[in-house]
């Protein structure tokens, strides 16, 4: 985020109880963050829209039984090993399983890789969440400054989980704890 910039916005009366509304479900304090995280998804939407590099979680829902299934699944990764992160297979019950596959790469083959997941038989429910890689998300760090500071010669401890809150995409980021 860097240096703040004000703004000014003209809403409709409705259109600004609605945005308030919107506002008092979220997670964000005030309008400014809100306005903040839509366009950060809206900057989001349009990397994938021109097939930049990305990030994403495909999760599927499937029947583990289906012949074959398991096998091809796992083989679709393998073959695009180079956008596949990492995996996780979780047991939902004695027929249902789901799968989160964390994939990293050019939009368009992250979303190849997600509709051909989706297409296979047995498959119940396929979801793709895009994300970004955060390369263009500047980030207020806990210092306020988006530029790093210079490294002191004193050992530091390992950052805090808030302080790590700038390495998550689409996530307002905050200069201390949430409350």
């Amino acid at each position: 985020m860097g240096r703040l910039v004000r703004t000014s916005l003209a809403l409709e009366a409705d259109l600004t109880e609605r945005l308030d509304a919107l506002l008092k479900g979220s997670h964000c304090t005030n309008r400014s963050e809100f306005m903040r995280d839509l366009l950060r998804n809206e900057l989001v939407r349009k990397e994938w829209e021109k097939d930049e590099e990305a990030l994403g979680t495909v999760t599927l829902v499937y029947a583990h039984g289906k012949r074959e299934l398991s096998r091809k699944l796992v083989s679709l990764q393998h073959h695009h090993v180079a956008t596949v992160l990492a995996a996780t297979h979780v047991h939902l019950d004695h027929d249902l399983c789901a799968e989160m596959i964390m994939v990293r790469g050019r939009a368009a083959a992250i979303q190849q890789l997600a509709d051909l997941l989706r297409a296979q038989k047995g498959v119940l429910h396929a979801a793709l969440s895009m994300s970004t890689t955060g390369k263009k998300m500047p980030c207020t760090s806990r210092t306020g400054s988006s530029t790093p500071r210079p490294r002191s010669r004193r050992r530091r401890s390992p950052p805090r989980a808030w302080e790590r809150l700038c390495d998550r995409p689409a996530v307002t980021c905050r200069a201390g704890p949430s409350p």
